[in-house]
């Protein structure tokens, strides 16, 4: 009996411990489960209230829209109306009321007109349309007086009983801020473009007033849009021209040309021609897609043209072709073409000049080591010489503006370079320069891009020729003072009627806020200068023209 109560008490000993060390792990273990429980809760509420909330914004958004269409459901709901602005079309939602729209291209000065274009809208007849409350006829037209960011147009449509109200911005949201400061002598029109980059999606084309006032732009979010210019018929009619560049920009390592077509516009803005280069069965160049950097109007249908074209030695008829250019070289030619009327008059490829391949400075490398194409000329601007009617070309890659027999198709004379035939000094020589023309006083003038290396400084050269001598007569350099630096593109000529108004366009990859500068050549002052911010807007050519 003993021995039964001893065996009793060790299991109740036992069981004693069991239990406390039970009751002791609970207690540990409650704050754990306590814990849990209570994150579990947590997740489940934080869970509830984000489907909640997911359901709350589904709704929200769904009340949103059903507020930005306002519910509309009458005869003008769910249509589209396409309206001709001018050249420009916007295409108008229905359905929706109160929409802000922005247009491809506007302009003040001349009437612009308002077209529908096409609808699929019933009783289409029967739509009114106002533009800033004046009720017009389709077909009819709407002056507008400025453009800017915060201007617009006032656009209702209605069809009698039911009707939409909507805006046209006059100036897109991002179109660049642009500021003229300074008073010029002489009041002008300035033309020039900007490219799309990091703070905008579109490349533009513009006209700004004397009063720093845009009056006239165009955009185009997919394709670029190049050298803008001024030209006067024969008959005293503006033209308005500009680069179009239909298969986006061709860029290889030391190469970039466009590939596309000039658009000639008459004063009141509509295309009369979009020229393009005609087949060349004397060089086997068929392509028609012309390069962006220079464009000389004529007359309507006679222009020159410039492109440029791939070329192998090895299909060259040309013994001279040194043994350095190898024959399986990708060469980018110059093509240089005059057409009038459907038919080419003249036309010459850099190639028929041997002596080029060994004065190139850049892109030279003839057996396409270090680029897929060796852009050995980079011809970037043509111009007639008044006196005897024959070419100028700025050649960039040879430091050189060449002179060409507009007959013959022969060099007459090279300017700069290694083909110097005029002996420059190096104050006189330029680098990289763009936009070689004559001026109304017989000079010719030239922006001097400069050299990171050889001449870290942009400006304008200006050299009085003594062509049958190959001297200098004369030499001046403008606007290297100010300390600006545009590595690419860039402008320089007169005002027309001036001998001392020299208008300078600064061109890409500048160190510096100025698109473009006024100078007075007799007093070296600035009158005027046009400002861009951020700096790195890009810009082909800045042109002041005589307003009209």
């Amino acid at each position: 009996m003993k021995d039964f109560f001893k065996k009793l008490a060790v299991v109740l000993v036992l069981l004693a411990l069991v239990l406390g060390g039970v009751l002791y792990g609970a207690r540990r273990l409650l704050p754990s489960v306590k814990n849990l429980v209570v994150d579990y809760n947590e997740s489940l509420t934080s869970q509830v209230a984000n489907k909640t909330a997911a359901v709350l914004n589904k709704q929200d958004e769904k009340e949103t829209l059903e507020k930005h269409y306002d519910l509309i459901d009458d005869s003008l709901a769910n249509q589209m109306i396409t309206l001709e602005l001018g050249n420009a079309t916007v295409t108008i939602n229905t359905s929706q009321n109160e929409t802000l729209y922005e247009l491809d291209e506007l302009y003040t000065g001349q009437p612009v007109s308002v077209r529908i274009a096409s609808t699929e809208l019933n009783g289409a007849d029967d739509l009114d349309i106002q533009v800033n409350g004046e009720l017009i006829e389709d077909g009819g037209t709407v002056t507008i007086d400025q453009l800017g960011r915060e201007t617009y147009l006032d656009l209702d449509i209605s069809n009698g009983t039911h009707a939409r109200h909507y805006r046209i911005r006059t100036l897109p949201e991002r179109f660049p801020k642009i500021e003229k400061v300074g008073t010029s002598p002489e009041a002008g029109i300035y033309y020039s473009n900007l490219f799309a980059n990091q703070d905008h999606d579109a490349h533009y084309i513009f006209k700004m007033n004397e009063a720093g006032e845009v009056t006239y732009y165009r955009q185009d979010k997919k394709q670029l849009l190049g050298y803008f210019q001024q030209a006067k018929a024969p008959n005293g009619d503006r033209r308005d021209i500009y680069f179009q560049n239909l298969n986006g920009m061709t860029t290889t390592v030391g190469a970039s040309y466009g590939t596309g077509e000039f658009v000639v516009m008459d004063e009141d803005y509509q295309v009369i021609d979009r020229v393009q280069a005609l087949p060349s069965e004397k060089y086997d160049i068929l392509n028609p897609t012309l390069d962006h950097h220079d464009f000389v109007y004529i007359d309507d249908g006679h222009y020159i043209v410039l492109k440029y074209a791939e070329v192998y030695p090895g299909d060259l008829d040309d013994a001279d072709v040194p043994v350095s250019v190898a024959s399986s070289t990708n060469l980018l030619a110059t093509y240089v073409q005059e057409i009038k009327d459907g038919e080419i008059l003249f036309e010459w490829l850099s190639t028929d000049e041997p002596a080029f391949y060994e004065a190139s400075v850049e892109s030279n490398n003839y057996e396409n080591t270090d680029r897929s194409s060796a852009d050995y000329t980079h011809v970037n601007s043509v111009a007639i010489d008044p006196t005897d009617n024959n070419l100028i070309l700025s050649a960039r890659h040879l430091d050189a503006i060449i002179k060409l027999d507009r007959n013959s198709g022969n060099v007459v004379w090279v300017l700069g370079g290694a083909l110097d035939d005029f002996g420059l000094s190096e104050e006189q020589q330029m680098y990289r320069q763009h936009d070689a023309t004559y001026t109304e006083h017989g000079t010719i003038v030239a922006f001097d891009n400069g050299h990171s290396e050889a001449r870290p400084v942009s400006r304008a050269v200006e050299y009085t020729l003594n062509e049958a001598d190959k001297t200098v007569e004369d030499f001046a350099a403008h606007g290297q003072e100010l300390g600006y630096f545009g590595m690419y593109t860039g402008s320089a000529n007169y005002l027309e009627g001036s001998d001392r108004l020299l208008s300078i366009g600064w061109g890409q990859g500048r160190n510096h806020y100025q698109l473009y500068s006024e100078i007075d050549t007799e007093t070296n002052t600035v009158t005027t200068e046009i400002i861009v911010n951020p700096k790195h807007e890009n810009t082909y050519r800045v042109v002041k023209y005589l307003a009209d």
